[in-house]
């Protein structure tokens, strides 16, 4: 019994090891991901869409509402249509953070490979001076 207890941790700790970690990314590389074609998801606000604009192919997906509610689930069952936990995806947000905590879920609880993470968000981009667009 005990063997199998060791064994089990044992398989736990490699799946964790052998699992890539979220890449954080600055713009330059959010600009060369999207030229690959890589699905790239704001998931801010309706209200934050309308006030600063999106990237360019920004799939717009609210996570966290403006309370900071959430539905993880309906979340998911809409990025699946979009990637699956194979292909590569971005996300981004206002400051990189909400986006860096749902990278991190993606990718430790939901076995999503390839996962990077605007690290310091739409503000940055912004403030780079790079494009948006505005609907």
């Amino acid at each position: 019994m005990m063997y199998k207890s060791l064994f089990a941790v044992f398989l736990l700790l490699l799946s964790v090891s052998v699992r890539a970690e979220v890449v954080q990314i600055n713009n330059n590389q959010l600009q060369d991901l999207v030229k690959k074609g890589v699905t790239l998801v704001d998931v801010r606000t309706l209200d934050e869409w309308v006030e600063t604009g999106v990237v360019a192919g920004s799939e717009k997906m609210t996570f966290f509402d403006a309370r900071g509610n959430y539905d993880a689930e309906k979340w998911l069952a809409g990025l699946q249509q979009l990637a699956s936990n194979d292909q590569p995806v971005v996300l981004i947000c206002w400051t990189g953070s909400r986006s860096r905590m749902i990278a991190d879920w993606l990718n430790q609880g939901l076995g999503y490979q390839q996962v990077y993470n605007v690290e310091r968000g739409i503000k940055d981009w912004i403030g780079a001076g790079e494009a948006v667009v505005r609907e």
